[in-house]
């Protein structure tokens, strides 16, 4: 029986381990994140909160580095871009 007992502690102690971890490695890496740009962050999500599904859109659109011709045929062939080493 002090076996099991043993042996449940024994893991309890590895989960805590763990979760002491993982913790102290969120903290690490929270400590460096970037708070003013994240405050810039919540405050355009806010300024398009009416419009985040086309705000969203454009933006992986700009990602990709693709261009958006208003009114064009969208089989249009598209312009390559250079990336400048």
């Amino acid at each position: 029986m002090s076996e099991v007992a043993s042996g449940i502690l024994h893991n309890v102690g590895n989960i805590l381990n763990s979760v002491h971890t993982s913790s102290s490695m969120i903290m690490n890496n929270a400590s460096g994140l970037m708070i003013p740009s994240l405050e810039k962050l919540v405050a355009l999500l806010k300024e398009q909160s009416g419009k985040l599904q086309d705000f969203f859109f454009r933006y992986c659109q700009w990602q990709r580095g693709a261009r958006v011709f208003a009114g064009g045929d969208s089989n249009a062939k598209r312009p390559a871009i250079r990336h400048n080493p």
